[in-house]
């Protein structure tokens, strides 16, 4: 297939063996016509380059924001272990992916592909103890919606994503001393 400059080499070709008079209206209109393509030809050529060269900035940038993300939302040496726990994983188990009375919110490893915030990035430090946030994921579209008590124990409980309800089941039970404290009570 012939590029555009191709293309037009070929047409003025043509135009030069008809040896035009450029002195005739036709003659005229031709080599006019020629004349604005080289110009569209010209401008569509350098067009397409500035398009290459964006692309190619764009990608840089792409990977660029790519390791900036990376940087900001993982961390690799922070694995998902019960020491990590302020508690050390002492005196309870953690199950799943639920916050635990000590505070901390745990997952399990299905949870590390996950593009959210690692379990160091815990979001209740922002919030008065008296009122956590739990992670959640939704059972339809699979983001991790982040819910406080209220929100969970509502009838109205639905993934702020997609909008399906759901009810949360609470059959987990914590097995640190505080909880055992608190149900003894």
């Amino acid at each position: 297939m012939m590029s555009l400059t191709e293309k037009l080499a070929y047409i003025q070709g043509l135009c030069e063996g008809l040896a035009l008079d450029e002195t005739t209206k036709e003659g005229k209109v031709l080599l006019a016509v020629v004349e604005l393509l080289d110009d569209l030809t010209d401008t569509v050529s350098q067009l397409d380059n500035d398009v290459d060269q964006i692309f190619d900035e764009l990608d840089a940038i792409d990977e660029d924001l790519s390791d900036v993300e990376d940087a900001l939302l993982y961390d690799d040496e922070d694995e998902d272990d019960d020491d990590d726990c302020c508690c050390g994983g002492h005196g309870h188990h953690h199950h799943g992916d639920h916050e635990c009375k000590c505070g901390h919110h745990h997952h399990d490893d299905e949870d590390e592909d996950d593009d959210e915030w690692d379990d160091d990035e815990d979001l209740t430090d922002l919030f008065d103890e008296e009122n956590p946030l739990y992670e959640i994921t939704c059972p339809k579209c699979g983001e991790i919606v982040c819910m406080d008590e209220d929100m969970l124990f509502s009838p109205d409980c639905a993934c702020p994503n997609c909008g399906t309800s759901f009810e949360i089941e609470f059959d987990e039970e914590c097995d640190c001393e505080e909880c055992a404290e608190e149900d003894e009570e």
